[in-house]
């Protein structure tokens, strides 16, 4: 078993959610484009920031013997949608708000996303959710940044 299985569940989200969300730019980490569009970044919390809490974790043993640990924690997640009308506020906060939902759906259908990722027990959408919006003279900008939960027995 790994020591954490933080790193493995990173790497399976983006998986999962790059296929659920066609036409959405799925990336590991910061959102380094300078293109409009509706991405969404697994591990990161802040576009405007070159670094990032990506996920949190605790841990403890598992009854007694030592033998295995319970791990809980979340991953940081930002959807970000930003077309190019100055007056389109409303369609980017539509974007990120069907991002998300697409997201919560898809844990909440596969909460174990297939069994891939060892010890993983289940992951849940929406620990945190916080929503940022603004307009510029490039066009309007909607961000939300959220946690996936997920506990584990490693």
């Amino acid at each position: 078993m790994p020591t954490s299985i933080t790193f493995a569940l990173i790497d399976r989200l983006i998986d999962v959610l790059a296929a659920g969300l066609p036409g959405v730019r799925v990336v590991d980490g910061d959102v380094v484009s300078g293109d409009a569009g509706d991405y969404l970044a697994v591990g990161w919390e802040d576009p405007d920031s070159d670094r990032a809490t990506s996920a949190t974790a605790q841990q403890g043993w598992n009854g007694l013997g030592a033998k295995s640990r319970r791990e809980s924690g979340s991953i940081t997640c930002l959807a970000l949608s930003w077309n190019g009308d100055p007056a389109g506020l409303k369609a980017a906060r539509d974007a990120v708000q069907a991002m998300t939902a697409t997201v919560e759906n898809l844990l909440r259908a596969e909460p174990n996303l297939g069994g891939i990722v060892p010890g993983l027990l289940w992951t849940s959408y929406g620990t945190r959710t916080d929503l940022k919006q603004w307009l510029s003279a490039e066009g309007s900008v909607a961000v939300c940044t959220f946690e996936i939960a997920f506990e584990a027995k490693i």
